[in-house]
């Protein structure tokens, strides 16, 4: 019972964050059948069932889309509260220069696992259903398969990249783990990189016990948990993007080429998709340099 309640307290502070004016555009509201879709520039949304639930995703190709020609795959996962419709807008620019075929799950109950509001949904499982049939429909690239979250999306994506061995790098934007995460020793270690507003109210910057109860690590503890994991070095370099508004913090050295970065965010909030200029290019090009070997 006081676990139902922490996850409907931490659902309600997320859902209140992400209670902001989203970037629409895409998909018309027209849901297909999964099995009835043939691949083509441009956005569908789809759906097939998955362990006893109907779940949705949108699916974008590219324009300049060629048959047989090998594509990046990016999972993108929405905050609490909203939708997988927010992430054609948000992506929009950066579709428009870079070729990958996007996928954009829709949460049960605009939530992902652990908010899954008592629903014991397999989220992990739903993602890797996807790729699995996107693969038997289309060419993609298995060394550049990458996920990203806003949010408990970021969150999420802390947990995939734990529990899934697909993923060649995830980036989670606002979205910590929880203390003492566990790390699945049979999977391969991603590169990783968190972007985090040192003024987030919801999922606090410097970690500890959020007002939904749950104590979060911090990004910077989270960041060098990912380079202990990954085999890093113990310290982090400091980068120079040329810019103000981001302090850059690199871990190096790390096994299996893995890199893990830390974007601190000085005057960022939690609402960093919509405030911090070319956020998804930055994270564009840490995925293009991080697929797997």
């Amino acid at each position: 019972m006081q676990m139902n309640i922490k996850l409907s307290i931490l659902l309600a502070l997320l859902l209140a964050g992400a209670a902001v004016p989203g970037c629409s555009a895409g998909p018309g509201r027209k849901t297909v059948p999964a099995r009835d879709w043939t691949p083509r520039p441009g956005f569908a949304r789809l759906s097939f069932p998955h362990d006893n639930y109907p779940r949705e995703f949108i699916v974008q190709i590219p324009k300049n889309y060629k048959p047989g020609t090998a594509y990046p795959v990016v999972f993108a996962f929405h905050g609490a509260g909203r939708t997988n419709d927010d992430w054609p807008g948000f992506l929009k620019d950066l579709s428009g220069r870079a070729e990958f075929i996007g996928i954009y799950p829709q949460g049960v109950l605009h939530a992902w696992e652990p908010v899954d509001r008592g629903k014991r949904v397999d989220d992990v499982g739903f993602t890797e259903a996807v790729l699995e049939w996107l693969g038997r429909r289309t060419e993609l690239d298995p060394a550049k398969i990458f996920a990203l979250g806003w949010s408990l999306g970021g969150i999420f994506c802390n947990k995939l990249g734990r529990y899934s061995d697909k993923f060649a790098a995830l980036a989670a934007i606002s979205g910590s783990f929880y203390e003492n995460p566990v790390f699945d020793p049979r999977m391969p270690r991603p590169s990783v990189l968190l972007i985090h507003g040192e003024q987030d109210g919801v999922i606090p910057f410097r970690g500890g016990i959020s007002d939904s109860g749950y104590r979060y690590e911090g990004a910077a503890d989270a960041a060098a948990i990912w380079a202990g994991h990954d085999g890093c070095g113990r310290q982090p370099e400091v980068l120079d993007l040329g810019r103000e508004d981001i302090t850059a913090q690199r871990y190096g050295g790390c096994r299996d080429s893995r890199e893990v970065l830390l974007f601190r965010i000085p005057r960022g909030g939690h609402h960093l998709p919509e405030s911090v200029e070319g956020i998804f290019e930055l994270v564009w090009d840490f995925f293009m340099r991080n697929g797997r070997e």
